[in-house]
């Protein structure tokens, strides 16, 4: 499967999870988060990266201020596993 399509379903399944646990979702794709996960108390910004997540990506991601209630995060997603690796950023 190339790397674009094992990304776009990787962002399918994010979101399918997220949904689940009843988030409402705003597909993002600024090129920092790819997720934007709201419920009524919290907010989750979410990027979707495969196989790792470089510091390069941390570094962009922790850079992005975030409020009260609102989590910065990366969600691995490796080639062998199903579920997905979350790191939170602070």
């Amino acid at each position: 499967m190339s790397e674009k399509r094992r990304e776009i379903r990787a962002k399918q399944r994010a979101t399918e999870i997220l949904s689940r646990s009843h988030y409402d979702i705003i597909n993002s794709d600024n090129e920092v988060f790819s997720i934007i996960a709201l419920r009524r108390i919290e907010a989750r910004l979410i990027r979707v990266v495969l196989d790792k997540a470089s510091e390069v990506e941390k570094d962009i991601v922790r850079k992005i201020k975030n409020p009260m209630n609102c989590t910065k995060e990366i969600w691995i997603k490796k080639i062998d596993r199903q579920d997905f690796d979350v790191v939170e950023i602070k």
